[in-house]
């Protein structure tokens, strides 16, 4: 096997549940990146507002970075930020990869 075809498995943890994943080693720095900010987004919009409970906080969470993203493909905000418009689609085609297996 290539390092390519090899995944391994690590732990992550957001808003305080350990979610066991097996990814390419190569995307391990962003998985973790993003689930702290993930969590950072959540530990801010708790001290914004009061919500039900920590699904709400992380709906809306989702929910800004749907947005976010979507604005980026439709190209609004590529003249700005192309790699990282870049970064979050490849970012997020993974995190797609890992949520169907």
């Amino acid at each position: 096997m290539t390092e390519e075809t090899t995944e391994i498995k690590i732990n992550v943890h957001v808003c305080g549940r350990k979610y066991p994943l097996s990814i390419n080693p190569r995307k391990e720095e962003y998985i973790r990146k993003a689930a702290m900010m993930i969590n950072e987004q959540v530990d801010q919009l708790k001290g914004t507002f009061r919500a039900k409970d920590d699904q709400d906080y992380l709906s809306i969470t989702a929910l800004q970075y749907a947005a976010g993203l979507l604005e980026m493909q439709d190209g609004s905000l590529e003249g700005t930020w192309p790699e990282l418009a870049d970064k979050l689609r490849a970012l997020s085609e993974e995190m797609s990869t890992l949520i169907k297996k």
